[in-house]
């Protein structure tokens, strides 16, 4: 099999010569993943027939284009806004997707080169390989309804053909590196049906062979393999904190949903605190790598970058917190910010739209004083029907600033949702860098008192800290 005949002349290139710059292990950097394969005028991942495939919108919409240098040099000065100092472009190497996968490399290539010559210092580019195109390779190459097995020599030379592809079309002094070897991003194993640790030593060798380099494989943590790092995918849905802690501002699939089949999911930016409840989380995980989940994957919601919908509020959030995070100063926070917080009763119970007052007692353990306001995002997660979930920022007044020692008491009152069934109730303040889980039972009035609201009382979300932290 000789796949990506295209791109299969024999080029050795000498990057340990180039002089490029790495980061170090122990140094503090942000990164994210960029979705290039867009195109405008040739409706490429834009609508599908008269279906919208896109959640959030660019700004303009009519420039947004994989073949658009242009396109390109505004989404990386944004990012140079935002602190992000590496991209992973998200790389589909298979061959009914190289025209966009490679063009628009070498695109968003010629704007980096561009930035660079103006002086400037745009983030570093990095491979993130996305699996899929394994799978899709192996069936255009005659294996229809298989997956590759990759710990084969046919399965290892397709493998490591999309690596140095990928690093072919990118400049050496351009590269992500982290001590010196240059970023391979692992997307999910679920694409291929076998492997073995020998695959990442034929990975090295061959990449040493290529570009007289090494390699800094980052895995995601469904592989079984030794490598540099992992990280978790999935983290638009919320925080999963590995050697990489990788973050996310929401989710909203609906454009997915309208063009690809995806079944509906959903989770609330709450005006951007879930994203600012990421970092906090993100800041306390001991994590040198910040990756956010992710730039622009606009089909499911996912994205920081600019929108029509949002604006630029992620991008200005993201800058707030990198520089947090790259500063060090939240070390001294975890004490200056120490809080308790007791939220009763830990079931809520009443009727649609009913309101409910929840007892609420906080105290400062740290050496901080607080404003006399704090803020808590409230997510109801309707286990019955996730569609009818529901958000809403909740104002704690206080009589004044809280200082150590000092603490608040009385009732915060909220009002059920509008559709019955059982909610878990996230009761989050990025602030604080607190979050609590509590439960709510919300049954028509003529079920009220019943044995079926008894019985279903009797459920509860084992393994959870409730209403206390």
């Amino acid at each position: 099999m000789a796949p990506l005949a295209l791109l299969a002349t024999a080029t050795v290139i000498d990057a340990a010569s180039a002089g490029a710059s790495s980061f170090r292990s122990d140094e503090r950097i942000v990164g994210t993943y960029y979705f290039y394969w867009y195109d405008y005028d040739a409706n490429l991942h834009i609508y599908c027939g008269e279906k919208d495939s896109l959640t959030h919108h660019p700004p303009d919409i009519r420039s947004f284009s994989f073949r658009n240098v242009a396109w390109h040099r505004r989404e990386l000065t944004d990012m140079m806004q935002a602190g992000i100092d590496f991209l992973l472009p998200v790389y589909w190497g298979d061959r009914s997707n190289i025209p966009w996968a490679i063009d628009g490399l070498d695109r968003l290539v010629q704007a980096e080169l561009e930035l660079v010559a103006e002086g400037l210092l745009p983030p570093k580019i990095g491979m993130f390989y996305d699996t899929t195109a394994l799978m899709v390779e192996y069936h255009l190459s005659g294996h229809p309804g298989d997956k590759p097995n990759l710990s084969t020599e046919e399965g290892k030379k397709l493998f490591y053909a999309m690596i140095r592809d990928f690093y072919r079309h990118v400049p050496p002094e351009l590269w992500a590196r982290i001590d010196g070897r240059a970023i391979v991003w692992l997307y999910s194993s679920g694409w291929v049906k076998a492997y073995d640790q020998t695959l990442v030593d034929y990975v090295r060798r061959r990449f040493a062979e290529d570009f007289n380099s090494e390699v800094f494989i980052v895995r995601e943590r469904s592989w079984n393999l030794r490598t540099e790092m992992e990280y978790g995918w999935g983290a638009a849905l919320g925080p999963i904190l590995r050697d990489v802690a990788a973050i996310g501002p929401g989710f909203d699939n609906l454009g997915a949903v309208n063009c690809y089949g995806q079944s509906p999911l959903f989770r609330d930016r709450l005006g951007g605190f879930a994203y600012r409840d990421d970092w906090e989380r993100a800041l306390r995980s001991g994590s040198n790598i910040v990756v956010i989940e992710t730039w622009n994957e606009l089909h499911e919601g996912t994205g920081i970058c600019e929108t029509v919908e949002l604006g630029r509020q992620y991008i200005d959030l993201t800058a707030k917190y990198s520089k947090i995070f790259k500063e060090g100063s939240w070390n001294r926070s975890l004490k200056e910010m120490d809080s308790l917080i007791e939220l009763k009763p830990e079931t809520l119970r009443g009727s649609p739209g009913q309101n409910v007052k929840l007892d609420a007692t906080i105290v400062n353990q740290g050496w901080h004083s607080w404003p006399d306001r704090l803020d808590l995002g409230i997510f109801w997660l309707n286990l019955d029907e996730r569609n009818r979930s529901k958000s809403e920022v909740v104002t704690i007044q206080f009589p004044g600033r809280i200082c150590t020692g000092q603490g608040y008491q009385g009732g915060i009152n909220l009002t059920l949702p509008k559709h019955p069934g059982r909610y878990r109730v996230l009761v989050s303040t990025s602030y604080l860098g607190k979050r609590l889980e509590l439960e709510a039972i919300v049954r028509e009035p003529g079920l009220l008192g019943t044995g079926l609201l008894a019985l279903l009382g009797l459920l509860s979300f084992s393994g959870s800290r409730r209403g206390k932290t």
